[in-house]
């Protein structure tokens, strides 16, 4: 019942309080003189507490083999017993308090606090070990998501009510999460982290705010800590290395853009964002279109209403019979009075916004007829072309969008079903050949919990246990002639064998019908070649690929064949 102490979640949960703790060593550390000593100590008599309750729980579960067995397995042990040992003669000589009796033991003991940050090594290992699969799990994307909106509304708190103590603990918190999500990214993608094509902005984004993160939250003020213990005065140390730090203070304003990433966390939200950014192309014809007709409109108000001698307006008497003055005239044709004035009222009208024009509309009435059909032009015809265009980019991005998601996920559940086949294979391999007997084999079938895994995974039934023994054993060179079904032909076979007849299935069984019969050509040797020659038998080797297309339209039509059974 105690399993749990060695999965994922509890694995996840210990290395976040260990990054936890090693944080708050650090930041006491540098904040030695905050007056903060009462709450430290409550903290790392927690921390000890967790620690200790999870070394009993471990020895409890693992009994003897906690401390004796393989020396890579069982020295991250080792240290937790040393760290909660030290922790507890700690407290036991200080009487519980802050720092009451003083002892030549208690430096010594103080000094193997050190100890806590040897266990940085004991997450690396977990990184390195452990299978992360679950990084790419939805539950474990949602939490991130999560944890981004948290932040994004945390940066507005932080704007309005400035100065809070709790704000920096956040942050801290936050960033730790960051990190650790970088590190299991970095971890599961490798090196194409930094080339994935599809992955490659959000990637170098992520890199970038995480690492800006922790230039200002961690390694400025320990720069400073460690300058001001060396003997400089902070004001020294300020002016000295001033722009660096206004350099690392602007990185603060890069923690903004994890607005960006949140829209990418919702579904709906990148779909759109996407759309945009892909409508652009078809919008820059119709903005281009916009433009040219802005232009030349502009061009004519200036010659024919504007400018300084108008061609198609003069001077008379407005709708109220009074005549205007000359200031008041120019007043009245200001508005394309030059081609920017001109250009940014009629981009107004476009827009169905005429209060640059109006006083111009009511002295000359023609004026009113003339901006109508500008209107019509501008405003119902190319905004509802631009409409369009944005609508079918949509549609189309929409489309894709999904066909991305279900090829990405279809690429998850593979990984994830092979990664189950692996673990299974290793359990069936009682003999650590790296091979499966026929007994090792049907070993599957003998326990009803791996039973129902197997055949979630592969379709596979026990009625087809032998058949499919048959189909992936290959017979061993030795002398009992054993067969048996290694790791790749375990793994493969069984991944594809649920599939549809395909290309790919082809080609692999055109090799295993060519390996079949090189193995008879070898095994039958002159024999093999008269006896194929009398009944016209053709070999694998010569099967034309026409034919196996041919298979493949035949199973379109409707004939699904399995590439083993074929």
């Amino acid at each position: 019942c105690l399993s749990w102490i060695d999965g994922d979640a509890w694995t996840i949960f210990s290395s976040f309080v260990i990054i936890l703790n090693i944080w708050i060593m650090i930041y006491t550390t540098i904040n030695s003189d905050s007056g903060s000593g009462e709450q430290t100590r409550l903290l790392n008599l927690g921390f000890l507490i967790f620690y200790t309750i999870e070394l009993v729980l471990k020895g409890v579960y693992k009994q003897q083999y906690l401390l004796f067995g393989r020396i890579y397995v069982v020295w991250p042990n080792w240290l937790d017993v040393v760290i909660v040992v030290s922790g507890v003669a700690e407290l036991i000589v200080t009487g519980g308090g802050g720092g009451g009796a003083t002892t030549k033991w208690l430096g010594y003991l103080r000094v193997l606090r050190l100890f806590r940050l040897a266990r940085v090594a004991k997450i690396v290992v977990l990184l390195l070990t452990k299978d992360l699969l679950w990084a790419r799990s939805q539950r474990f994307q949602s939490f991130i998501m999560g944890v981004i909106a948290f932040n994004c509304i945390l940066l507005g708190l932080e704007i309005e009510f400035k100065g809070n103590p709790l704000w920096p603990i956040l942050e801290n918190i936050l960033l730790v999460i960051y990190t650790f999500e970088l590190l299991v990214r970095l971890r599961c993608d490798g090196c194409s982290f930094f080339y994935n094509k599809r992955e490659l902005f959000w990637n170098y984004l992520d890199l970038i705010i995480v690492v800006g993160a922790i230039l200002d939250q961690w390694i400025r003020p320990a720069a400073l800590a460690i300058a001001t213990s060396a003997g400089a005065s902070s004001t020294d140390t300020l002016s000295h290395t001033g722009e660096i730090m206004r350099i690392m203070r602007l990185m603060r304003l890069i923690r903004i853009l994890r607005l960006v990433k949140l829209i990418k966390g919702i579904k709906p939200l990148y779909t759109l964002a996407v759309g945009i950014g892909k409508s652009m192309q078809g919008m820059g014809w119709v903005m281009g279109l916009s433009t040219s007709l802005l232009y030349l409109v502009s061009l004519l108000a200036v010659k024919l209403a504007g400018g300084q001698h108008p061609l198609f307006i003069s001077e008379h008497a407005d709708q109220n019979g009074n005549m205007v003055t000359p200031e008041k005239f120019r007043e009245l044709i200001s508005c394309f009075g030059n081609l920017p004035d001109a250009i940014y009222n009629l981009f107004k009208v476009m827009n169905a916004d005429t209060s640059g024009v109006d006083n111009l509309v009511f002295y000359e009435p023609w004026v009113k007829w003339t901006i109508m059909c500008f209107t019509i032009v501008s405003n119902w015809a190319i905004f509802s072309i631009l409409t369009a265009v944005v609508s079918e980019n949509m549609a189309k991005v929409t489309e894709d969008h999904e066909k991305e998601l279900e090829a990405e996920q279809a690429e998850i559940t593979r990984k994830e079903v092979r990664s189950k086949l692996n673990k299974m294979f290793d359990n069936l391999d009682v003999d650590q050949s790296d091979t499966l007997n026929e007994d090792e084999f049907m070993a599957v079938w003998a326990d009803e919990l791996t039973e129902r895994e197997f055949q979630e995974l592969t379709g596979w039934t026990r009625e087809n246990a032998s058949e499919l023994f048959e189909a992936l054993s290959e017979q061993e060179d030795r002398p009992l002639k054993i067969r048996s079904v290694t790791r790749a032909a375990f793994i493969e076979g069984l991944d594809m064998g649920g599939d549809h007849l395909t290309m790919r299935s082809i080609m692999r069984l055109e090799k295993r019908l060519a390996e079949l019969d090189t193995q008879l050509r070898r095994r039958l040797g002159k024999r093999f070649e008269k006896q194929s020659s009398q009944i016209g038998l053709v070999s694998p080797s010569q099967i034309s690929l026409r034919s196996l297309r041919s298979a493949d339209y035949d199973c379109r039509k409707g004939f699904s064949y399995d590439s083993h059974q074929l």
